[in-house]
Parts: structure tokens; C-alpha cells; sequence
């Protein structure tokens, strides 16, 4: 699932010389309470958008997300969080996983940073290439692996306490994600474009603080 090499891609976004770097064993997962839920649909569709059977999920591990947020990256957990999703992969078909990694990383690749986003997860969509009950049941058998592969890092970090200079990284963090959403994301972009959208609706999948600074 999630190799040597992913954990040196991922290490990239923490390779700051100013950043502080704590045990990665102990590394702070931020309340996901206050984290936005990213989604790839946007929030005010047209009404007269096509009903479709769902084939597309994206589901990353950003800063901040639903899911294991890596302002500093947690190697054991981030094998968790792969490894379960390729286990709901595998269960379809063996390709699927390798190749919607591979889609999820260079989808939530920020391009003018040259860093990954988050740790990554799989991408896909317009599964029509197989009968409609197929995509449905591995659609399915993706949404059922969101909450194992998520909330045992909430229960394993919850109780952790951090720094002021960890917080301060971790808005940091926080910003590439506001980056991220505003210039590349499909579904903010969409929405943004859609004649009389609510575009605090939409903008409501950004987190209320973030940061930013001269060479950050």
C-alpha cells in the first residue's frame, strides 16, 4: 500500500527549515471537529445537473480533512489509512487501488508548490467501463472504509497536546489546502462558475484560519 517512496514525497511538504519537527511517532492530529469536509461535488449543483448512478469519490488525507490530517506525517498511520483502502480496493478488483493512488496523487499534487497535499488516498471517476451494480458496490465498499480507516487515528491522537509553533505550522498547512481548493480543486471551481451559486456555500469547505508567509 503506502511504500518507502510515497514517505519521502510526502515528506516534502514538512521540509521547511523553520518548521518545527516533533517525534513523527507523536505527531498532532488536529481536532476533526474543526476540520471542513472536502468533496469533489460542488455545493450547489444545478438543479437540472444529470442523475447519475455515483462512481466518483476522492478520498485524500489533506490538512485539514476528515481523515488523518499530516501536518507532520505519522509513517504507521499513514500505512493504516492506505492499507485499509486498498484492502476495500482489492476486494473488486487488484488494479484498482495502484491506479486510483496514482490518479489521487497527481489530482491533489499543488503544482505551483510542488508539494502533495496531504498523504494521498484514491481518486476516480465515470466508472461507466463496468455494469452500473459493480461500480455501486465498490463505490459502497470505499464509503464503508472511510470510518475504520479514520477514526482509529482520531482515538489513537485525540487526547495529544501541542505547541503554539506546532499550531503555527500547522496553519501553515492549512493554507496549502486553501490553495489547493481555490485553483485547482474541480468542484470549487465548478461551483464557482455556476450561474447564481451561493458562494459562501461553497467557500464553507475552506477552514476559517490559515496561514501564510514571506518564503512559506
Amino acid at each position: 500500500g503506502f511504500g518507502e517512496e510515497d514517505v519521502v514525497s510526502v515528506a516534502r511538504v514538512q521540509d521547511r527549515t523553520d518548521a518545527p519537527v516533533p517525534d513523527p511517532t507523536d505527531a498532532p492530529v488536529p481536532d476533526p471537529t474543526d476540520a471542513p469536509v472536502p468533496t469533489d461535488a460542488p455545493t450547489d449543483a444545478p438543479t437540472d445537473a444529470p442523475t447519475e448512478a455515483p462512481t466518483d469519490a476522492p478520498t485524500d488525507a489533506p490538512t485539514p480533512a476528515p481523515t488523518p490530517a499530516p501536518t507532520y506525517l505519522n509513517r504507521e498511520d499513514a500505512t493504516h489509512f492506505h492499507n485499509t483502502l486498498k484492502t476495500a480496493c482489492d476486494r473488486h478488483d487488484e488494479s484498482y487501488y495502484p491506479k486510483f493512488k496514482k490518479w489521487c496523487d497527481d489530482y491533489f499534487h499543488i503544482k505551483h508548490r510542488g508539494e502533495s497535499r496531504g498523504l494521498g488516498g484514491i481518486f476516480f471517476d465515470d466508472m461507466d467501463y463496468i455494469p452500473a451494480e459493480e461500480a455501486l458496490a465498490f463505490v459502497q465498499s470505499c464509503g464503508d472504509a472511510v470510518i475504520p480507516c479514520y477514526m482509529p487515528l482520531v482515538s489513537k491522537h485525540k487526547g495529544q497536546e501541542y505547541s503554539e509553533s506546532e499550531e503555527q505550522w500547522r496553519l501553515l498547512r492549512r493554507g496549502r489546502y486553501v490553495e489547493f481548493n481555490l485553483v485547482y480543486d474541480r468542484g470549487t471551481k465548478f461551483g464557482l462558475y455556476t450561474e447564481n451559486a451561493r458562494i459562501e456555500s461553497i467557500l464553507m469547505s475552506l477552514p476559517l484560519t490559515a496561514r501564510w508567509e514571506r518564503g512559506g
